[in-house]
């Protein structure tokens, strides 16, 4: 069994993302990598240089898209473990670096990996699900209610509302105008999904939320090739 889907069975977070995972660089990375300037990539000069590199680099594209269709299954199979969404350590870490001091309330916590990963690294976490899974048991405390009654009960007592990977037929819309009528301009949301929509949230939620900087940045998500997974900090504007 793959390591990554080894941990996720035994309700632990994995150390690190599957190495399928990792996206292929462009090219004018991967001739940086090697030593070469932007200046020089664009050197009408060096085009049959660049011509070799790219040769090589091509090995790179055939190697990553060899490996796409079993990071496809790879990613499946986590799903079906309860991991919608790639958490692992350091990306606990980084998120809770910039979290510190603050209670989380998690919405759509699934069986509990993100908010275990941060608990571990001494964050306060409530972890909440409208449904809980039959066949696997949760690896934290998530308590069993919807989304809204989630930001009603216990909203008040929160400084930020983290939701990862929901689902598109998730009614985050409500949600989101619900923890904004409580918090107004500090309603901090942690949020982890497909850019633009995707399988998650749609561009009706999305659109409520701008980019906080000083909450959490952009952080570098180890998500599969084939999705354009994000995680960011924001703030409810309505």
């Amino acid at each position: 069994m793959h390591p990554y889907l080894a941990s996720l069975l035994e309700g632990n977070i994995p150390e690190a993302a599957p190495v399928e995972f990792q996206k292929p660089p462009s090219f004018p990375d991967y001739a940086k990598s090697m030593g070469y300037s932007y200046d020089q990539i664009a050197d009408p000069a060096m085009a049959d240089e660049m011509l070799s590199l790219r040769l090589e680099f091509q090995k790179i594209e055939f190697d990553h898209a060899l490996n796409s269709g079993y990071a496809f299954e790879l990613k499946q199979s986590a799903a079906t473990l309860g991991a919608y969404s790639t958490v692992t350590k350091p990306l606990c870490a980084q998120v809770a670096a910039r979290l510190q001091g603050k209670r989380v309330l998690e919405i759509g916590a699934g069986r509990g990996f993100m908010a275990k990963g941060l608990a571990e690294c001494g964050i306060e976490v409530t972890a909440t699900d409208s449904q809980l899974w039959d066949s696997m048991p949760a690896i934290y405390d998530v308590k069993q209610m919807g989304m809204e009654e989630a930001v009603k009960a216990h909203g008040p007592s929160h400084d930020v509302l983290m939701v990862i990977w929901p689902f598109r037929r998730s009614p985050l819309k409500a949600v989101f105008r619900a923890w904004h009528a409580l918090k107004g301009e500090k309603a901090f949301v942690v949020y982890c999904g497909e850019d633009g929509g995707g399988a998650t949230a749609g561009y009706a939620a999305l659109s409520l939320l701008e980019p906080v900087e000083s909450l959490l940045g952009w952080i570098d998500y180890p998500t599969s090739p084939y999705l354009k997974d994000d995680i960011g900090g924001y703030r409810v504007v309505i």
